[in-house]
């Protein structure tokens, strides 16, 4: 005798998702965990993988290695989530999502500085705070050699700096890091002498 044993699909849910999240550097995404986000709305049975897709049929025909999505985007719109099983049996629900970001708004500067070409120049960079930022209202400020440094929020330089540099045209580059809680946003102070 031959014996056949079928397993069977995870019972799903279909979800809404109403999130509220910092865009941080104002970009229009940020990094998601959808997996955690959703297990509780989609299914009740433990030990599920859940993958996120922008479409039913990317959802339904995912490969093992395909990750799915990994950031959040605002507005609202549908996504779908394939829960699956240790045995490769999956279904599919759909998700209404309804996101919303809060972000720092603020601006890159630039600022021309007249110099001789040999002396050396002290700046505060504290003096372009307020112009860079369009409400500077509980918003903290922190300032960077690099954009990786600011990003890591790392290697934080004080805002009284020297450019020691000599030429006809320097340029140099600092990065402002406005924050306000766990939201954030870096911008580029570009000095030009």
């Amino acid at each position: 005798p031959i014996e056949v044993r079928f397993n069977s699909s995870p019972v799903v849910n279909n979800a809404s998702l109403n999130v509220t999240i910092c865009d941080n550097n104002a970009d229009g995404a940020e990094n998601f965990n959808w997996a955690e986000n959703l297990k509780n709305k989609l299914t009740t049975e433990s030990g599920m993988s859940i993958r996120v897709f922008n479409t039913y049929q990317e959802a339904f025909t995912a490969l093992p290695n395909q990750l799915g999505l990994t950031q959040i985007r605002e507005g609202n719109y549908k996504v779908y989530a394939r829960v699956q099983s240790a045995s490769g049996c999956f279904s599919i629900a759909e998700v209404s999502m309804n996101v919303s970001f809060n972000s720092i708004k603020a601006n890159d500067i630039t600022k021309f500085i007249c110099f001789d070409g040999t002396e050396d120049k002290t700046i505060n960079l504290m003096d372009y705070y307020s112009e860079m930022l369009g409400n500077p209202s509980g918003v903290n400020v922190a300032f960077f050699e690099s954009a990786s440094y600011a990003q890591s929020n790392s290697r934080e330089i004080p805002p009284n700096q020297k450019i020691e540099d000599d030429g006809d045209y320097i340029s140099k580059n600092f990065y402002a890091r406005f924050s306000n809680g766990s939201c954030y946003t870096i911008k580029r102070i570009r000095i030009i002498l």
